[in-house]
């Protein structure tokens, strides 16, 4: 008897060990922008959200990427940070007009018409990051430093960042380019076949569609107590929405995904009879007409797929249309796309994109969305001539905040869609959040690493409530939701924070060290 009972308890310890296990294995990593942030106080030493670092992400064989996407003033979806405030931002070799321009405000042309300049850690930020972690010893060798900046030294930090004018060359990978190039964009059999497998997407919009209307279904959530109200008052679909006028985007006119036009900001089109010299003189980005002359002219092929080869290159060193990453790096990354900006049919124009990508996995984010409280909805239904409601557990600006995600909710594709939190607002109350989730069909929350590092206020109806993050991971956990962690621009990850997110098996990771989250992970399979 006593020899069974060692041998149940072994075994169910073993099983145990088995589930904890597979838990963290489920673990996913997506490099934050690429493989982290170049704006001041990041780390990575490529141009965020640019091909190269997407390409980084890929050679860490990670698991995927998170990405910006903004929409043009000509409704192209493009993939850059950009500013709090909606500018340009500091990545790019700005004129002094330029930095005060809104990326909505600009066309694609003119926002594709800078170049990327140094990252940060490159330049201004090697008195702050000489030393990286011992991943062996898990001791830092240097202290991080900015940090402890105050923000009016970041500001300072930012102002110097926004006046260096060196432009990234990345020389050294040219030839890993060219084998991308090759593989994706070229076909051997014949000289026409490979100018049509050189191009790439460019969507023209011709039709107009209105976005579909989108009806609330009754979902079940657990921990959330609901009264049976009736559905026409109460749903957030007709109270909230019924006044808002529905936005129409122009279908755009997709053909093969891998197919683009010839014609960019880099060059003129592209034909049989465009001489080498015609095509060095049509680039109009400086700093791409000498990458060029001194490397791509010197390679040992004809002249027309130097120049498709040099088109292909020089879109590693601008703003890339999202199409540009999906077709480069097709479905061997998954896309985590952020929507940013006051466009709130952004999402409608990334449908019809993404459509055209089915066998790719896709998730949507945006910190841009509304609370939604069953409380407060109960409260309108029963007063109806009230007018002053109760909205302490909304935001202040709740009902005139942008909605970047409603348009995508149940969206067709069904694509998966998250909530973001800041770390630097008080959250709301428990119930407020699976109530949104329900609205929005959001599978996911997105929580800053600082989650554990400060008390987890709860924003509740009459005072507020501190929780541990482990029971908050535990009740979103219960109702079916996931949670992925991301560290932001001047977040440098630490080695026991990431371990401390794997033990409470979050669902996935945003680094900006996608190689320390690789390691730990590691190590937290082998323990």
């Amino acid at each position: 008897m006593i020899t069974y009972r060692r041998m149940l308890g072994v075994l169910v310890l073993a099983l145990l060990q088995l589930r904890y296990c597979m838990n963290t294995m489920s673990t996913t990593i997506v490099g934050h922008r690429g493989c982290g942030s170049s704006d001041p106080g990041g780390s990575s030493v490529y141009p965020e959200n640019s091909l190269y670092s997407f390409k980084k992400a890929l050679d860490n064989k990670i698991d995927g990427v998170e990405l910006d996407v903004w929409l043009t003033k000509d409704n192209e979806v493009v993939v850059i940070h950009g500013t709090d405030d909606g500018l340009l931002g500091h990545t790019l070799l700005n004129d002094k007009t330029s930095t005060a321009k809104y990326i909505e405000e600009l066309t694609v042309k003119e926002i594709q018409s800078y170049h990327y300049k140094e990252p940060w850690i490159l330049t201004k930020g090697k008195e702050f990051y000489g030393k990286d972690v011992n991943v062996i010893s898990n001791e830092y060798e240097e202290e991080v430093k900015y940090s402890t900046l105050s923000e009016n030294q970041k500001l300072e930090k930012v102002k110097e960042y926004d006046q260096y004018i060196k432009a990234y060359q990345n020389v050294e990978e040219i030839d890993e380019l060219e084998k991308i190039f090759k593989e994706y964009f070229v076909n051997d059999e014949s000289d026409e076949n490979k100018v049509e497998g050189a191009k790439s997407l460019e969507d023209n919009v011709d039709e107009i569609v209105e976005e579909e209307n989108i009806e609330e279904e009754n979902i079940e959530e657990e921990n959330i107590e609901e009264e049976n109200v009736h559905e026409e008052n109460v749903d957030g679909e007709s109270i909230e929405e019924k006044n808002i006028k529905e936005e129409n985007i122009e279908e755009a006119s997709v053909d093969d995904p891998n197919v683009e036009a010839s014609t960019d900001m880099l060059g003129k089109e592209i034909d049989e009879n465009m001489s080498e010299e015609e095509f060095v003189k049509s680039i109009q980005c400086e700093h791409c007409k000498s990458l060029y002359v001194n490397y791509i002219s010197k390679k040992n092929y004809d002249v027309k797929r130097k120049m498709l080869l040099a088109k292909f290159i020089f879109k590693f060193y601008h703003v890339p249309l999202l199409t540009d990453i999906l077709n480069t790096y097709k479905n061997k990354l998954t896309y985590d796309i952020e929507l940013k900006g006051t466009k709130e049919n952004l999402g409608l124009y990334l449908l019809e994109i993404l459509k055209n990508y089915k066998d790719y996995k896709f998730k949507f984010s945006s910190f841009n969305w509304v609370l939604q409280d069953d409380d407060i909805k109960k409260k309108i239904f029963k007063n109806k001539n009230m007018k002053n409601i109760d909205y302490a557990s909304y935001p202040y600006d709740n009902l005139k905040k942008i909605d970047l995600l409603k348009v995508l909710r149940k969206n067709k594709l069904n694509i998966p869609v998250a909530l973001l939190f800041a770390d630097d607002e008080v959250m709301p109350n428990l119930n407020s959040i699976l109530c949104t989730m329900k609205y929005y069909n959001a599978d996911w929350a997105h929580f800053s690493y600082r989650l554990y590092k400060k008390p987890i206020i709860i924003n509740c109806n009459k005072k507020n409530k501190t929780i541990s993050v482990d029971y908050l991971v535990k009740i979103l956990h219960k109702n079916n939701k996931k949670i992925m962690i991301y560290w932001g621009t001047e977040d440098k990850d630490q080695y026991d924070d990431i371990i401390f997110y794997l033990k409470l098996n979050v669902d996935s990771l945003c680094p900006n060290n996608i190689e320390l989250a690789k390691q730990a992970l590691h190590q937290v399979h082998n323990n």
